[in-house]
């Protein structure tokens, strides 16, 4: 299972590849990662990070760490979580004033417009030098979320599927049984039977579907992105050139829209910007089914263990999933590249990463045993599905924006799907200066 899990990862054709170099892998004093001297000063470095819901048990090894890498190195760590529905927009507003953190996690559709901005380092040389690390040590096709032009800004740390996560406790009793794979009209028909009026006073009090359409990303990977895919169609090119009025992306549109006019949404899923909330409504019983990744499954069995999920992956012409990602990157605030890096080399060992995310960490050898887990098959098997639906750039946020405001225009009933669509393919043109 182990060797069938590795070759997914390895084969899944996430991105184009960087070239790969062999670093020499000696012991850990070889590089400038080795013990502080009595003589040296204790440097401070602060590390931004999205809170991930972390258990107190993965909060202590995290700091377990940090104490070992400040008795290692002379390197202390001010560790900072921000909520992930405002991260994006605080980090930018600190980097920009050159304040904020040393070290930072980069969500790969942000990586770069920061890279342009000019607020991360350019990390590729101290990489090629290391004893610690190399580019091999990495899922390859994840290198796409760290550069920029061919530039690396960031150590690849996770990347996440999507599947369909069901309340099966109440589809059981709806009386309907959904298998591995799941077809849009099986979807549709469960959505219909998970919505309900409990109490009889007229007003729908649980869904079939919930989704944060208020929130870019949100909507983007755990909606519109990953039914497009499952499509068999991609909303950008091979080649870069966006493709967002394509058909496959309108029957995605339809498919929200359609689940919106038989009242299987909650009123204000067009709206709503929190995406945690949505996870939180699936764990109260109000919404039957959602789309997540391994990380919101996780964080799901971790707030009740006994909470019965069925999990499937659904289908149009394909399963499919939207693909995203992770980096670990030094911003050039930091005073001390070089001990940022040192941080990064322990932040990316196999037993250390997975303290940093609830998803499928990017280094190889961590992954090996997180995609051998049964529990979580489906997320692995459909990893050579799965797509980065918008390649790394600087207009990435915009022409996300771009995407989210016309399928809101949509779903209140301002615009028509194909005018929607059309109108959103030429703004991105323009935008991307393609028209």
């Amino acid at each position: 299972m182990r060797k069938r899990a590795m070759a997914l990862l390895i084969s899944a054709g996430l991105l184009l590849a960087a070239g790969c170099g062999k670093a020499d892998k000696g012991g850990a004093t070889e590089s400038g990662a080795g013990p502080a001297s009595p003589s040296e000063e204790t440097v401070k470095l602060v590390f931004w990070e999205s809170d991930n819901n972390e258990t107190d048990e993965t909060l202590e090894k995290q700091q377990a760490l940090f104490d070992q890498i400040k008795a290692e190195t002379g390197i202390e760590i001010e560790f900072t979580r921000l909520p992930f529905a405002s991260y994006d927009d605080k980090c930018n507003t600190a980097l920009s004033s050159k304040t904020g953190p040393d070290i930072i996690a980069v969500n790969g559709t942000t990586l770069g417009t920061f890279a342009q901005k000019g607020y991360l380092v350019e990390i590729g040389e101290y990489l090629d030098n290391s004893t610690k690390l190399s580019r091999d040590d990495f899922a390859p096709g994840l290198w796409g979320n760290a550069m920029l032009d061919g530039v690396v800004y960031g150590l690849p740390r996770d990347t996440g599927t999507r599947a369909l996560l069901y309340n099966k406790t109440e589809l059981d009793r709806a009386g309907m049984t959904l298998g591995d794979e799941v077809t849009w009209e099986e979807f549709k028909e469960a959505a219909a039977l998970l919505t309900q009026d409990t109490d009889g006073d007229g007003v729908t009090d649980k869904f079939g579907f919930g989704y944060a359409g208020g929130n870019t990303w949100a909507l983007l990977h755990e909606a519109l992105a990953t039914f497009a895919i499952q499509t068999g169609e991609d909303i950008f090119t091979a080649a870069g050139k966006p493709n967002v009025n394509c058909e496959g992306m309108k029957k995605a549109v339809e498919l929200m829209k359609e689940l919106e006019e038989m009242g299987a949404c909650p009123k204000d899923s067009v709206t709503t910007t929190d995406a945690n909330l949505v996870t939180e409504m699936f764990l109260a019983g109000t919404v039957g089914m959602i789309q997540s990744n391994l990380g919101g499954y996780r964080n799901i069995m971790n707030k009740n263990p006994e909470f019965e999920v069925g999990m499937a992956l659904l289908k149009d012409s394909t399963v499919g999933s939207s693909l995203g990602g992770w980096t670990l990157a030094v911003s050039q605030k930091a005073e001390d590249p070089e001990a940022c890096f040192k941080v990064l080399e322990y932040l990316c060992q196999p037993e250390n990463i997975v303290l940093f995310t609830s998803s499928m960490p990017a280094v190889l050898k961590a992954n090996e045993d997180t995609l051998a887990d049964p529990e979580i098959k489906l997320f692995a098997d459909v990893l050579p599905y799965s797509k980065v639906p918008i390649p790394t750039s600087p207009t990435v946020p915009e022409a996300a924006k771009i995407l989210q405001n016309h399928f809101q225009n949509i779903i209140m009933g301002t615009e028509e799907v194909d005018a929607g669509m059309d109108a959103a393919q030429e703004e991105i043109m323009v935008l991307m200066g393609l028209s």
